[in-house]
């Protein structure tokens, strides 16, 4: 019992580990849209501001 409480864990782990990722890469990528197409400013580029959380408060559920 305890070896698949360790199992599932660790699967959770990992599932969190991607979707850190992946908000990391969506938020690169929205930057960089940002950036090149919209033309925002290259602060943009380096501030520590979520475009993604900023996105997900004014359109609720579209991500999910």
């Amino acid at each position: 019992m305890a070896n698949r409480k360790r199992k599932v864990y660790k699967h959770k782990r990992k599932i969190i580990q991607r979707i850190a990722i992946n908000e990391f890469n969506i938020e690169g990528h929205m930057k960089s849209i940002g950036y090149r197409l919209l033309g925002f400013s290259e602060e943009l580029l380096e501030t520590g501001i979520s475009l993604l959380s900023h996105y997900e408060k004014f359109h609720a559920g579209c991500l999910a």
